[in-house]
């Protein structure tokens, strides 16, 4: 059976592990009177109106939206008072439907809730300004109707009501009822004036990048998005293009080893990855830009090479990747470098071959990053595990390994037979 183990190596390097926290630097996608309301809905105060159902084309909403998971839902109120709810809740779905309501249509079911509360009272403030209520995340595609479903069982204030956008014609937007058991409900020309928020990756701006760990061949591929992503600064022109939508970037960071570094984004399904390398952040204006990549298009690989000296060993840069569209989506990103440890990564181990005598091999943990979370050995746990990996082929049950630290290196070795801490598992670690 072949096996792997890795060596972890404290008291050298100190190395942390990054954890994401989910950030809320939304975009904001508001539909009907920014300013005045020009009519009034009942659809969170009127007993008449205890179940309300409303639809939003894509193109009801500016700007429009691209693809995302939407965090949190803004009203408007017409009015400077408040209403108190029981049993209020919020469902949210999608339909393919291109139409609206007719009188006695049926509610949409299915739909997934995405807020939920005995009680619930709207927060105070003057006529015409907005509100908002977080919502679980709900995933958004913009190639469908969005369906908005409100109900609740009693109300504080028949009088309380929302800004609304008065529209006409026999099919509308928004169905209601008077009591949560009917099946189907009445159209009405009064149409709420909604916001939607989405939730923006971890790394949405420059200061909270994403670090970039280098490999060989691309081993420490990782996958990023830019749904939810907002934009620093417009772009300018990169290999005779000049995208005119770079609104959801994203920023990863990597410390430069000298000569050989190069950032790969490869776009997966429509996105059509643009690259820019940057010295430092800039919170007002943009920073000096030192590389650039943009030959492909949807789909495509992007690989940015930077200009010869264009790069110092030791210091710290910033990488924007956005898509040349305003389409929002995924991408693999990596970091590769030719001088970087080879059997820093799993996927590639330098092969041991010893069998009946130890055949000793050089090795080294400097520049290795961390592969796997570390875990107690021999009753100790390592505070940095920038590990390497090697392979061997076990012919009897008494195979051994065994390391031999060179100067202050504290080794600890674990073995597994596959590349995570799922399966077999064993380690050494005396001191």
């Amino acid at each position: 059976m072949k096996y792997l183990f890795t060596l972890l190596v404290s008291g050298l390097v100190f190395f942390f592990q990054p954890f994401l926290l989910q950030s809320y630097a939304q975009q904001h996608f508001k539909t009907g009177t920014f300013i005045t309301a020009t009519s009034t809905s009942f659809a969170l105060g009127n007993s008449g109106a205890v179940h309300t159902q409303l639809l939003y084309n894509p193109t009801d909403l500016a700007p429009v939206p691209n693809n995302g998971n939407i965090t949190k839902l803004w009203f408007k109120r017409a009015g400077a008072t408040n209403v108190t709810l029981t049993n209020f809740s919020i469902k949210l779905g999608q339909t393919s439907a291109t139409s609206g309501f007719t009188t006695g249509a049926a509610f949409n079911t299915g739909l997934s809730t995405v807020f939920s509360t005995t009680g619930w009272t709207s927060p105070s403030g003057a006529a015409d300004t907005w509100f908002s209520i977080d919502i679980t995340s709900f995933p958004y595609d913009p190639a469908f109707q969005l369906i908005v479903d409100l109900s609740f069982t009693t109300t504080s204030n028949e009088s309380f009501t929302l800004a609304s956008t008065l529209t006409s014609g026999i099919t509308q937007n928004k169905l209601y009822a008077a009591s949560n058991l009917s099946l189907t409900g009445t159209t009405s020309t009064n149409w709420p004036d909604i916001g939607l928020s989405f939730a923006a990756p971890s790394n949405d701006n420059c200061a909270s990048a994403t670090v970039l760990s280098p490999s060989r061949n691309c081993a420490k591929t990782t996958t990023g998005t830019t749904m939810g992503a907002n934009s620093s600064f417009t772009t300018t022109n990169c290999a005779g293009f000049l995208s005119t939508s770079s609104d959801d970037e994203v920023w990863y960071s990597f410390v430069a080893e000298g000569t050989g570094d190069t950032v790969t984004v490869t776009g997966i399904g429509s996105f059509d990855p643009v690259i820019e390398a940057f010295g430092a952040c800039a919170s007002i204006t943009q920073p000096a830009r030192i590389g650039c990549s943009d030959a492909t298009t949807t789909g495509g690989s992007e690989t940015l090479i930077f200009p010869s000296g264009s790069l110092t060993a030791g210091n710290t840069y910033r990488v924007r990747v956005f898509s040349f569209d305003s389409y929002r989506g995924f991408f693999n990103i990596c970091l590769r470098n030719k001088n970087a440890i080879s059997n820093d990564d799993c996927s590639n181990p330098i092969r041991l071959t010893g069998r009946t005598s130890c055949q000793p091999i050089s090795a080294t943990t400097a520049g290795a990053t961390q592969s796997l979370p570390v875990s107690l050995c021999g009753g100790f746990t390592s505070t940095s595990a920038n590990d390497v990996w090697f392979s061997f082929t076990a012919f009897n049950p008494t195979d051994s390994i065994l390391v031999n630290g060179q100067g202050s290196l504290d080794a600890v070795v674990q073995i597994l037979d596959e590349c995570s801490l799922n399966g077999y598992s064993q380690c050494t670690d005396v001191g």
